[in-house]
């Protein structure tokens, strides 16, 4: 007995199938601004020759909370904390809003 093969759909369809339901968009975008976010931290502070740790150290906060920001975990990540990151590693903070 044959089975009947299912067709593959490629993940570039189903998302923009996904993304037609607005709730999940929203939170799509959210995610993926938090992980752009995260990213970025990341390379800041490794640019600088950061250790988490030692950047943790710089803005009174523990390595674990640099890590949470670092990992798309940033829900509660303020402008307070970005600020402080942006003095600890001599960088200047740009905030936008763009279309």
């Amino acid at each position: 007995m044959k089975r009947k093969r299912r067709k593959l759909r490629k993940f570039s369809d189903r998302l923009k199938e996904e993304l037609a339901v607005k709730e999940f968009a929203v939170e799509f975008k959210k995610e993926c601004d938090l992980a752009k976010l995260g990213m970025t931290l990341a390379k800041l502070r490794k640019s600088r020759g950061l250790t988490q740790k030692k950047l943790a150290k710089l803005i009174h906060t523990s390595q674990q909370a640099i890590s949470r920001l670092e990992n798309a975990d940033s829900a509660g990540c303020t402008l307070a904390t970005l600020t402080k990151i942006a003095r600890a590693t001599d960088s200047r903070l740009k905030v936008s809003f763009t279309k």
